[in-house]
């Protein structure tokens, strides 16, 4: 499982960077691993009457990774429930549900692990997907029509991103506006994942649709391991508190360029060393004659 793989590396990393420098501690090691365990960023939502009495748990360069965690607890739902929708009505009922399930998780005073409060958002987005797949939203062809209909989605979007800002879904935070902000929160994630599939079968057919989709067979690394190759660039070049003038735009957009070079390229390091040694560990068959 890459969550735990990545999660092993990054502390690997770590007790090899502290033990060159001479600051080797046990107890940071067990509580990376107890945060890695519980996979949330925090134990309480983020506020700012909470924060010193907050615990932070994903503090080893893996906060991205309560993603995967996440993903793989909102498709347990997702799984268990469509075994039993084969209508509209069933859909809308398990929307509902969910939607329910989603609010009542709000009012929870902790953030509970691999984010199981809020499975029923992550469920109810893939439930969507898979409806507008069965209807064949994605395979219909770009017709003017249908192409007006995706620009004025790409107007909308941006708008609803402003009017609900602050949204970050590994602390539980849907945006500004209370109850209304889960609404607002699945239509931005609906438009926008509508929006961004069709700009990405546009871009496919271009020269470069090769180059983003080699990328993106590799984004698994890439999510865990930018947080700390981006830390690691401006530690080393000494830009955690730059202006935010011409150079710092230039160096931040060199820092993502070499920081997806650096993962993808590790990416498929270790897919190549996996392949090795899975043939190796298959024994030689001897065809008969």
């Amino acid at each position: 499982m890459p969550y735990i793989e990545y999660n092993f590396l990054l502390l690997l990393a770590t007790i090899t960077i502290d033990t060159f420098k001479n600051n080797f501690d046990s107890l940071k090691y067990w509580k990376i691993l107890a945060g890695a365990i519980y996979s949330r960023f925090s134990f309480l939502p983020l506020s700012t009457t909470q924060t010193e009495a907050n615990t932070f748990l994903l503090t080893n360069y893996n906060a991205s990774l309560w993603f995967l965690t996440a993903l793989t607890t909102s498709s347990i739902v997702f799984f268990l429930i469509t075994k039993y929708i084969n209508s509209k009505t069933k859909f809308l009922l398990a929307g509902a549900i969910l939607l329910t399930l989603t609010f009542t998780g709000t009012k929870l005073p902790i953030l509970l692990p691999w984010s199981i409060d809020v499975a029923g958002i992550g469920a109810f987005f893939m439930l969507t997907g898979v409806m507008l797949k069965k209807y064949g939203y994605f395979s219909i062809a770009i017709t003017p029509k249908h192409l007006a209909v995706l620009i004025a989605l790409s107007l909308i979007y941006p708008i609803l991103c402003y009017i609900n800002r602050n949204i970050n879904m590994s602390i539980r935070n849907y945006g500004d506006h209370g109850a209304a902000s889960i609404f607002l929160f699945f239509a931005i994630g609906t438009i926008g994942s509508v929006v961004f599939i069709q700009i990405s079968k546009l871009i496919s057919k271009l020269p470069i649709g090769d180059i983003l989709s080699s990328v993106g067979q590799h984004t698994i690394s890439i999510l865990a391991l930018h947080v700390g190759l981006l830390t690691a660039i401006d530690s080393i070049f000494s830009m955690q508190e730059q202006q935010k003038n011409i150079s710092y735009w230039i160096f931040s957009a060199i820092k993502i360029i070499a920081t997806l070079i650096i993962a993808y390229n590790f990416s498929k390091m270790i897919d190549k060393y996996k392949a090795r040694a899975k043939n190796k560990s298959q024994p030689n068959q001897t065809v008969k004659p």
